[in-house]
């Protein structure tokens, strides 16, 4: 993708209830990261309030979609 640095997803409400004082996880972006690399930093993240998916939508069409946790 071609694209560096970090974003911030806040946490799910049982990760805010856990721990209160983390309300967001950072992900770290590369260069080198493809959309599938991002999807996996996701939903690797320890209480993120989504998970991500890749989705082909044309030939050489693909988004990223992210669907949140509650709980």
């Amino acid at each position: 993708m071609n694209v560096t640095g970090t974003f911030s997803i806040s946490v799910s409400a049982a990760a805010l209830k856990a721990d209160p004082s983390t309300t967001s996880v950072t992900i770290d972006m590369s260069a080198t990261d493809t959309l599938k690399d991002v999807a996996a930093k996701i939903n690797r993240a320890k209480g993120a309030g989504c998970t991500a998916s890749v989705l082909k939508m044309g030939d050489s069409d693909y988004r990223l979609m992210l669907t949140a946790v509650d709980e």
